[in-house]
């Protein structure tokens, strides 16, 4: 494979990265379980290393490859990434496609498949695939550099129909109102990937002009619920006959083999037989079983019609599943480590601190303006009112970023922008007690539920704290946060600092030696709060301490606020990756209403359906 092709994978798997979040919001076919868009940004993720010899990259395709459509791109995928050369993609696309095809027990048009056969068309019918990959010429930005950027544009329009028709084909989907998230998955994928193998920079529609008025479930649909499991497998056996018996054991089979193993997703009432199965027919390299139930109940609740939709920054401690729960559109920075940058949502924490562990040099930078352009022109389509919880200035351009957009837009007054002056959990505790309030006030009188909410999310980010506890200096000083000077008598003696963000940037607000002395002022703190007229939120983040944080942190937390909600979650990689490995983080509100009941201690509690005092 050329480094043309591999560059280009890694560009089209970095853009549906970007999608996913996107994807997840509109998937309901086969299951309505909200995780299309993160199965391919895991299925494809082996691409960004595309640099790989083809043999290895179609193995580690293989064993990352989940859901449906992770495992029918990754079929497809296989084919691609042993090509050689610009001239030899039209053959790799039609076995792609062929082998794609035939992973799936029971095809269907209107889901990634019809995409992928327009594409084996239209490359067939059209004069794109001309020169020789070591010898394209340099886009011209902006404009259509001549007769190979038409037929590209061509190219996509015919793919941009397939993904449309999608829409009417299943009934599912004309039912919610939306299109096939896999089949719109491999268009974000196949669109960059195209335009950067042949070197083209047209001017192309956006996602939302392309697909506007199909990106956004229809309030109402709840969806189907549906029990059972989601497996994906790997088996080493040679054997398919020997896995006959998986026919009877469930439905939407995905198969395909590399090399002696066999890769199988199903879904499945008892994922004990399939496991059993497996086993019998050969070593059980790799057995993943996600619960139906428990997604497609969380995907129907988060389908409501808010009153005002919500953004936030990943900065704020506030992951993807959170964002999934409650409806709240996630936007993500990028972390460079060791000369790779990736988004934030696509880099693995374990992975990010043994590099810091190990003398990697790190550093995070925002979102193209492009890209995010892209994602406000979006949300507009799709939502009547839009609130968008930035980071603070004081930690970067975000916030001027989008009022800039906003002052540009006919209807500016739908696009409210607040600069939260916060970071990291902080910002996270607001922006869920803010989603939870809105999802609260849907189906009430629209106008006065989102004034309501926007008032709440002025007074939280007044009332809200975070005590962050940073275990070494060394990590502030390698990203430029800090002088090495300091760093080296701070690291000599031992000193162990306390901060929290404020509108001005973090302010050190006490320092420590050790972790006992760390709990000791928490706990001093929490005892200086007033009591909740309802309950405290609290938000308990770890970079690589989860288990110290859950098994000692938070219970001890509940014994000094009875009755708070504590969530715990991962610190942000853009906080993390400038405090480094050992922080950890206390964030803190009060609310005005009563949580429902205590789940596990250290992981939250259930929202309480009941609706909360005038914020």
């Amino acid at each position: 494979m050329t480094a043309d092709f591999g560059e280009a994978l890694a560009a089209g798997a970095q853009e549906l990265g970007r999608g996913s979040s996107l994807l997840d919001s509109i998937n309901v076919y086969p299951v309505a379980d909200g995780d299309t868009g993160e199965n391919l940004r895991l299925s494809l993720a082996p691409l960004l290393c595309a640099s790989e010899e083809g043999l290895a990259l179609r193995r580690r395709l293989l064993l990352a490859a989940r859901g449906n459509s992770g495992n029918i791109a990754a079929r497809f995928l296989g084919e691609l990434v042993k090509t050689p050369t610009l001239e030899a993609l039209r053959p790799a696309v039609d076995r792609g496609c062929r082998l794609a095809r035939g992973a799936v027990a029971e095809p269907r048009e209107g889901t990634m498949l019809s995409v992928l056969d327009a594409l084996g068309r239209e490359l067939s019918g059209r004069s794109l695939l001309v020169a020789s990959g070591d010898h394209l010429p340099e886009p011209t930005a902006g404009e259509p550099p001549g007769e190979g950027a038409e037929e590209l544009v061509g190219l996509l329009g015919e793919l941009a129909e397939a993904v449309r028709l999608t829409h009417q084909q299943l009934p599912i989907l004309s039912e919610a109102g939306v299109l096939d998230a896999g089949a719109l998955g491999m268009f974000i994928f196949l669109e960059r990937f195209l335009l950067r193998l042949l070197r083209l920079d047209p001017l192309l529609p956006t996602i939302p002009q392309r697909f506007g008025g199909l990106l956004r479930i229809r309030p109402g649909f709840g969806g189907r619920q549906q029990e059972g499991f989601c497996v994906d497998a790997v088996v080493r056996s040679g054997d398919m006959a020997s896995l006959d018996s998986l026919g009877g054991l469930g439905s939407s089979t995905v198969v395909h083999s590399h090399e002696g193993l066999l890769k199988i997703h199903l879904h499945t009432a008892s994922p004990e037989d399939v496991r059993d199965a497996l086993g019998a027919a050969g070593d059980l390299v790799s057995f993943v079983a996600d619960d139906l139930g428990v997604q497609t109940r969380r995907f129907a609740a988060a389908v409501v019609d808010e009153p005002i939709h919500l953004v936030t920054d990943a900065a704020g401690s506030f992951t993807a599943d959170d964002a999934l729960e409650l409806g709240v559109t996630l936007l993500s920075s990028y972390i460079q480590c060791d000369g790779r940058s990736l988004p934030e949502s696509e880099m693995v924490a374990e992975r990010l601190y043994e590099a810091m562990r190990a003398g990697a040099r790190v550093s995070t930078s925002q979102a193209s303006l492009q890209e995010r352009h892209e994602v406000f022109d979006r949300l507009l389509g799709d939502h009547q009112r839009v609130l968008y919880l930035t980071v603070g200035s004081a930690f970067s351009g975000i916030y001027e970023v989008a009022a800039r957009w906003r002052d540009g837009q006919p209807e500016p007054h739908r696009f409210l922008v607040l600069d939260s002056g916060a970071a990291s959990g902080k910002l996270g505790v607001v922006v869920r007690a803010t989603a939870e309030l809105a999802r609260r006030l849907a189906g009430g009188d629209p106008e006065g539920s989102a004034r309501a909410v926007v008032a709440f999310a002025r007074e939280a980010l007044g009332r809200a704290d975070e005590l962050i506890f940073l275990d070494r200096l060394k990590y502030l000083a390698a990203g430029g946060r800090l002088s090495k000077t300091a760093s080296f008598f701070g690291e000599a003696l031992r000193l162990k600092p306390i901060v929290t963000p404020a509108a001005d940037g973090a302010r050190k607000v006490g320092t420590v030696r050790s972790r006992k002395d760390q709990l000791a002022f928490a706990w001093r703190r929490l005892g200086e709060l007033p009591p909740a007229t309802g309950h405290y939120l609290v938000l308990l983040q770890h970079t690589d301490n989860e288990a110290w944080l859950r098994e000692e942190v938070a219970p001890r937390v509940l014994e000094r606020l009875p009755g708070a909600r504590v969530l715990l979650r991962p610190m942000s990689l853009t906080s993390g990756a400038h405090m480094g490995p050992g922080t950890w983080a206390l964030a803190y509100l009060a609310l005005d209403w009563k949580p429902q009941a205590a789940d596990e201690p250290g992981s939250g509690y259930a929202p309480d359906d009941a609706p909360p005092g005038e914020p």
